[in-house]
């Protein structure tokens, strides 16, 4: 086990070097942006970040409200900085639940369910991601979704019924009382839909604010690639390529995802262009919106700082 850090340096510093070797990344264009000419793009983006975070413990606050957990709005806030910050100094993305988790258990002298609206909060993000990303593939698609793919029609036909058939099978096996009690995702996966039964107007509340945190993420990276590009790529395409980064970013193998979202971002860049119009640094987009995230978090930081014993 303590060697484990060891490999995901070695991770993170391989995927840096097949970026930089590719030309993906280019450390002299960042260090050489006029900050004062793009002063209001860097502030804007930083309010953009600000305003998730907000909005991500606005939806928990939701959920833990439907649970009958009566916690102050400001409080949720503030232990959503704390883990804001974490999420960016753990391994992965989820480093900051944890951090959530021990806050709220603090204040509830219980960690089942106060982990469960955790749980549940990452299935309204997940499903906002995917919401926004596909409607970002029909804009960017112009309705003809097979353009950029070599695909046999007879072969996506049959792996649509495959898949809905699979979809199907697993919906009877999970309804199935075999399941129920032996696997705990299996009551999760139930929790969720049980919010949907018992609170209808919180579960559509959450997956409004969830669609509406990751458009303010995906339109706070235009922003970014407009300092770096001026706005060499097109929005769809960077609510697109956007989407995908974001969903690989969450995979817990280095801190919030460094060098994985980079090299994410480069791919589908490259994947989706038209004629081929790769532009070159493109990961460069990635560093500098983790660089402006870091300082919109920093209040997490302070906050775990100076009010830990308070929280």
């Amino acid at each position: 086990m303590k060697f484990i850090p060891i490999i995901k340096l070695f991770f993170i510093l391989n995927i840096f070097y097949y970026l930089f070797k590719n030309e993906y990344i280019n450390i002299k264009e960042l260090i050489t942006i006029d900050l004062s000419k793009n002063f209001f793009i860097i502030f804007l983006t930083l309010l953009l970040i600000s305003s998730t975070y907000f909005l991500g413990a606005l939806r928990w606050w939701l959920i833990l409200k439907s649970f009958n957990y009566k916690l102050n709005l400001l409080y949720i806030l503030k232990i959503t900085y704390i883990g804001a910050f974490f999420n960016n100094v753990l391994f992965g993305s989820y480093g900051g639940d944890l951090v959530k988790g021990y806050y709220i258990y603090k204040s509830t002298n219980n960690l089942a369910k106060p982990a469960l609206t955790i749980i549940i909060d990452r299935l309204f993000g997940l499903i906002g991601l995917i919401i926004i990303g596909i409607i970002s593939f029909i804009f960017f698609s112009n309705g003809d979704f097979f353009k950029y793919f070599s695909i046999n029609y007879s072969l996506l036909i049959s792996s649509f019924f495959i898949l809905l058939i699979s979809i199907i099978s697993i919906i009877l096996l999970l309804k199935s009382n075999l399941f129920k009690k032996k696997y705990l995702i299996i009551n999760y996966f139930n929790s969720f839909l049980s919010l949907a039964k018992k609170n209808i107007l919180t579960f559509i509340s959450c997956l409004i604010l969830s669609s509406i945190i990751f458009t303010a993420v995906h339109f706070g990276t235009f922003l970014v690639s407009d300092i770096i590009y001026d706005f060499k790529i097109g929005l769809e395409k960077i609510y697109l390529i956007n989407s995908f980064t974001t969903l690989i970013n969450t995979i817990p193998i280095t801190p919030g995802g460094l060098g994985l979202g980079e090299l994410a971002f480069s791919k589908a860049n490259n994947f989706f262009s038209q004629n081929h119009d790769d532009i070159s640094n493109i990961a460069n987009v990635i560093i500098l919106y983790r660089i402006i995230n870091v300082f919109a978090c920093l209040p997490g930081a302070i906050i775990y700082v100076l009010q830990n014993k308070k929280l």
